[in-house]
């Protein structure tokens, strides 16, 4: 997971609109809710998973 600020390729990673100010902080979602959907769609790839489309 890449966040801004950061460089990645031949691009940059940017907000898309910058977290506001004050005393709450932007929500992100937890690492282990993003990894457990990336493997349910790679085993339930029709490929066999070995890639996952954009």
């Amino acid at each position: 997971m890449v966040l801004p600020p950061s460089q990645i390729g031949a691009g940059k990673v940017r907000w898309e609109r910058s977290p506001g100010t004050g005393p709450a902080a932007p929500w992100l979602p937890r690492v282990e809710t993003i990894v457990d959907a990336l493997v349910t769609a790679s085993t339930s790839a029709p490929d066999g998973g070995s890639r996952l489309a954009y």
